[in-house]
């Protein structure tokens, strides 16, 4: 069934790699590509401004220590995420125990702070969800299509006449563990938008 795919479901490890693959996947990639196109269409639900305010400063800078980001970026904020699991072990000791260990506390803490980043990624980048690199994390016979919202969601198929109905709320807690992170800062409660994307099926 197409819903046991959705990310809801997924391990902080696969949650990881799905961050990891997006990012190399457009690293090169040039601004006016459909792929970079897509993730940063409405991407202000997502960075809130300037993601760069919203992470520790033990993390941030280590972050400047090498090279620049954009604060009003996904792709730069995947970049960040990427870079520092890379080289874990290279970062100074508190930015280690800001982030946590990897998988679990380190996938938790970008998505406490950023909790509309996986499932907008994930349904910016399903259009090339039959890409080598991307094919472990889409449903091959549907599309998750977020209309607006408020308005209702549906899992098209490639089989006629076969869908499934959807909401797009705001209640979802997206973190790995699925439990509201408590120690958020109170500047990131302050710049966090009032409906970020997130999906649950309907009851009846």
């Amino acid at each position: 069934m197409a819903v046991h795919d959705h990310p809801i479901f997924w391990e902080p490890a696969k949650i990881l790699g799905f961050f990891q693959d997006v990012s190399d996947r457009v690293e090169k990639e040039e601004t006016s590509s459909p792929a970079l196109v897509a993730l940063e269409f409405e991407c202000n639900r997502v960075v809130q401004g300037d993601w760069r305010l919203l992470i520790d400063v033990e993390v941030a800078t280590d972050l400047r220590k090498y090279r620049s980001y954009r604060g009003e970026s996904v792709r730069d904020l995947l970049r960040a995420l990427r870079n520092k699991k890379h080289h874990y072990r290279e970062l100074s000791q508190q930015a280690q125990e800001s982030l946590g260990y990897i998988p679990d506390k380190f996938t938790e803490y970008w998505l406490s702070r950023f909790p509309s980043l996986l499932s907008h990624v994930w349904c910016a980048m399903q259009t090339f969800r039959n890409e080598p690199t991307l094919r472990d994390y889409y449903h091959a016979d549907y599309t998750f299509a977020i209309i607006s919202e408020g308005e209702s969601l549906q899992i098209k198929s490639t089989h006629p006449s076969s869908y499934i109905s959807c909401k797009v709320q705001d209640n979802i807690d997206w973190s790995p563990n699925r439990t509201r992170y408590r120690t958020q800062r109170k500047k990131y409660e302050k710049k966090k938008l009032d409906i970020p994307i997130a999906w649950t099926l309907p009851s009846n």
